[in-house]
């Protein structure tokens, strides 16, 4: 269990924390970038949503590239034949050895 660690390191200002107790029918906003761990006290069911503008893309493709190398190859085929204006704006892939990606030497 990493509360206490957490609660013990925003105590000691190492870290940034909010915690909050979610009741029935609040809906809770987690900003892009923001880690998060849930606990719940009760019985639950959760809905949730990860969300990325388009205007965010050019920033979070770097993550998305590093994170889930072949999502992001797909997402960037699709947006330059659906949307070639916000294909433009990423920015170039630095990241070809990883998570799957093309292997130097190979057929890609």
């Amino acid at each position: 269990d990493e509360l206490p660690t957490l609660q013990r390191l925003a105590s000691a200002n190492k870290i940034e924390m909010v915690e909050i107790i979610q009741r029935a029918g609040d809906l809770v906003y987690v900003p892009s970038g923001w880690h998060h761990a849930v606990l719940n006290l009760e019985w639950s069911c959760a809905v949730s949503q990860n969300f990325m503008s388009l205007p965010a893309l050019p920033v979070l493709w770097p993550r998305l590239c590093e994170n889930d190398y072949p999502f992001a190859m797909v997402l960037r085929d699709l947006l330059s034949l659906l949307r070639p204006e916000v294909c433009s704006r990423l920015p170039p892939n630095k990241l070809p050895l990883l998570a799957g990606g093309p292997r130097a030497g190979g057929g890609g």
